[in-house]
């Protein structure tokens, strides 16, 4: 009778320990699903930088809102042997959990950049959402959003694309210290968008044809031509429209390799002015 219960008191014992072993071992090993960036299978994209490259710069890749139009874009121009530069908008994008998916799976063969933190606008709602912050302020939503960044990517960050194409001096100054080597905005920087798929002046799409005298004209003073584009540029509301995308997005990237330039993305160039 004692060898029995001795038995069942050691083998109480040996599953208690167990139990303790496994829980331990998961705690150690688990870490938050969002903050784990995935080994999924990717093949890569390298881009080609010559005396007439361009960069494409997809902005506005945001969590629930035209994901099926940026899947379409990054796939098909993977395809096409296409490396293209995300503006990502980082707010809520771990909520997305298609998205983020999407976004691990193709990140050997596209550039993240960081595209402001929530992309509002602040004050009376006329301000975008950097275009006057300070130097300090600037510096606690950048870093707040290339943490939600590291999420989806290991490499590091090095482009920044701000809401509107307008950010401050302190802003500037806060990229520059964070280590940020690409700025992207409108006006005659560097790095600055040359042509667009999309007018605001006219709210309407912008033709390839069109898109690429703008580029050829660039390229008259300059080695890289930098093209804006947003996947809202080929939906209608939120549902992605194909003979838009087809026309505007697809036709744009056969007329310019009709013309014989080379794509890159912004970490790809070299670090100079024009």
């Amino acid at each position: 009778m004692v060898r029995k219960f001795f038995g069942i008191f050691v083998l109480f014992c040996t599953v208690l320990v167990g139990l303790v072993f496994v829980f331990f071992l998961n705690k150690d090993s688990t870490k938050p699903e969002d903050n784990v960036v995935e080994e999924l299978s990717c093949v890569p994209i390298k881009g080609t930088v010559s005396n007439k490259t361009v960069i494409l710069r997809v902005d506005d890749v945001q969590a629930y809102s035209w994901v099926e139009t940026t899947k379409h874009m990054v796939e098909d121009a993977g395809k096409l042997g296409v490396p293209l530069t995300l503006g990502i908008i980082p707010s809520g994008l771990q909520d997305d959990k298609e998205l983020v998916t999407f976004l691990k799976s193709q990140a050997c063969r596209v550039e993240f950049a960081l595209h402001g933190l929530t992309h509002s606008f602040i004050g009376d709602g006329s301000v975008p959402e950097f275009g006057t912050l300070a130097k300090d302020e600037a510096k606690i939503s950048i870093s707040a959003g290339l943490d939600i960044l590291r999420s989806v990517t290991s490499e590091s960050v090095v482009t920044w694309i701000p809401p509107l194409n307008v950010h401050s001096e302190g802003t500037k100054t806060a990229l520059k210290e964070l280590g940020f080597k690409y700025l992207s905005a409108e006006g005659e920087g560097a790095f600055d968008y040359d042509a667009a798929t999309f007018s605001y002046n006219t709210t309407t799409l912008v033709s390839p044809e069109k898109v690429v005298e703008a580029c050829l004209v660039t390229f008259e003073t300059s080695s890289h031509c930098i093209v804006m584009l947003h996947p809202q540029d080929f939906a209608d509301g939120l549902v992605h429209n194909q003979e838009k995308y087809e026309r505007y997005y697809l036709g744009l990237i056969e007329a310019l390799k009709s013309e014989g330039v080379t794509f890159a993305r912004f970490n790809e160039l070299p670090l100079e002015t024009r």
